[in-house]
């Protein structure tokens, strides 16, 4: 009887870290970004922004606080430059990135004057996190926002192109 198996690079690999690595596989960080603001409940935090693996989506971790990290398409992405740029005000519903079993797998996620800041507010059930910005660091997100959107793919047959609208001075 051959006892011999023919070794493959997963054989070595036991069966729980395999599927620890098929729930969190290992990120290439190709685009990974930390930006500043104001949590309306906590004070001055700061907040990340991360290409997913696939290239196809936004990660947006406002306050670097998973339960409201959401996951944003081309589109919608485009929706924030417009909305903190002062041209939309509208409520998306985006997917967010980790829900637990007994969670909402959708949170709003809206641009909103707060004051004289404006900011974006990821909301579901009853949670919410609001993080306003200084036009300074408004300023700073949107072109992080605009470098995360120049690394998407482009649709076939689309030309790369960028929103032209720049941030707006907030109402006083």
């Amino acid at each position: 009887m051959n006892m011999h198996r023919e070794s493959s690079p997963d054989a070595a690999v036991p069966e729980w870290e395999r599927r620890a690595q098929d729930r969190h596989p290992a990120r290439s960080f190709a685009f990974y970004r930390l930006f500043y603001g104001r949590d309306t409940a906590y004070g001055p935090c700061k907040a990340q922004l991360e290409l997913s693996e696939c290239r196809r989506r936004l990660i947006l971790r406002p306050g670097c606080v998973y339960p409201f990290a959401v996951l944003l398409d081309r589109a919608e992405v485009l929706f924030l430059v417009l909305g903190l740029s002062g041209d939309v005000r509208n409520e998306l519903r985006v997917t967010r990135e980790r829900p637990r079993a007994d969670e909402p797998t959708v949170a709003g996620l809206t641009v909103e004057q707060h004051g004289r800041r404006l900011g974006i507010a990821v909301r579901w059930g009853d949670q919410e996190m609001v993080m306003t910005f200084s036009p300074e660091q408004r300023e700073a997100l949107v072109e992080l926002l605009r470098a995360g959107l120049a690394m998407f793919p482009l649709p076939p047959g689309e030309q790369p192109s960028e929103p032209t609208a720049s941030p707006a001075e907030p109402a006083a």
